[in-house]
């Protein structure tokens, strides 16, 4: 078992690690439902007879892509937020668990 101050620095390196994933899925996010706001607005082109069938090939992929591709960023976030919890749970518990004591100048002079 590691001493609680390498587990807590192991803790944080995880919680750090999470917080980029969850930022990176929270941009990936933002770009699937801009393209899904593409593809329904290239529908709505195709729909008004302003655009190629072509456009409507693409409305519908980026539409159903799009879609497909934010339910599953939705799942993975809120697995890495769960995660993230539990790890800051974790490393709560562990420094809770210590016996920290505050120094004052008094006690050893001044603290530099």
């Amino acid at each position: 078992m590691l001493p609680a101050h390498e587990e807590v620095a192991l803790i944080e390196t995880e919680i750090d690690a999470l917080a980029e994933r969850i930022e990176s899925c929270r941009k990936l996010s933002l770009v699937t439902k801009a393209a899904i706001a593409v593809g329904i607005a290239a529908l709505v082109l195709f729909a008004a007879g302003m655009a190629s069938p072509l456009w409507l090939i693409l409305g519908i992929t980026a539409v159903l892509g799009g879609s497909a591709l934010l339910g599953s960023t939705r799942t993975t976030l809120e697995s890495l937020r769960e995660r993230l919890r539990a790890q800051e749970s974790k490393r709560a518990a562990i420094i809770s668990g210590l016996e920290l004591r505050v120094l004052s100048p008094s006690e050893h002079g001044e603290i530099a």
